[in-house]
């Protein structure tokens, strides 16, 4: 039973996926501009300038780092 549930799941994964990739375009799909990061993300933003897969974690971690750097 677990293996038709995963598989359900990639066949819901891919559509969605394919659904994004249409309406956004491939433009959309990024890396994560951390250099520290190795993550991907789909930007849905409006404007399409999301730089990082988790600005609280990645682009936070980014600012602070700058700014130490900055400052010493």
């Amino acid at each position: 039973m677990d293996r038709v549930r995963a598989g359900q799941f990639a066949a819901l994964t891919a559509t969605g996926l394919l659904g994004t990739l249409r309406t956004l375009g491939p433009t959309r799909f990024r890396p994560c501009a951390s250099p520290d990061c190795e993550g991907a993300f789909i930007d849905t933003s409006r404007a399409g300038r999301r730089r990082y897969c988790t600005p609280d974690l990645c682009g936070n971690r980014l600012n602070v780092a700058n700014h130490r750097a900055r400052r010493a």
